[in-house]
């Protein structure tokens, strides 16, 4: 048996809203909350920089604009960094130091 239905026009924009302001925003926030605490503090710079931006009612982008961001998360090799004046400087490389995929991953209930 067939069954018509019939939703108000703003339908779509009231679950879009809803969907945004009761998942994807609280989910994004206890994921920045866990980066944030999960993030090394030897500056506090890159814990104190991870932010939520929802794109739409159903992404949101959680990360730090820290350059040194992603070297964080997922390591780094040696490297030569050239400087302005045409010397060079040898970075050694650094260890991953993940904050941001666990707190991604951790199981929770919203």
């Amino acid at each position: 048996m067939a069954r018509d239905f019939e939703f108000d026009a703003d339908f779509d924009e009231q679950l879009h809203s809803m969907v945004e302001h009761q998942v994807i925003r609280p989910w994004a926030e206890a994921v920045r909350e866990d980066a944030q605490r999960g993030a090394p503090h030897e500056s506090g710079d890159l814990a104190g920089d991870v932010e939520v931006v929802v794109l739409d009612w159903d992404h949101a982008r959680i990360g730090s604009d820290q350059e040194y961001a992603a070297a964080t998360e997922v390591g780094a090799h040696p490297h030569t960094i050239p400087k302005p004046d045409g010397r060079q400087v040898h970075h050694p490389g650094v260890a991953a130091q993940p904050y941001l995929r666990p707190a991604l991953y951790r199981e929770r209930e919203l």
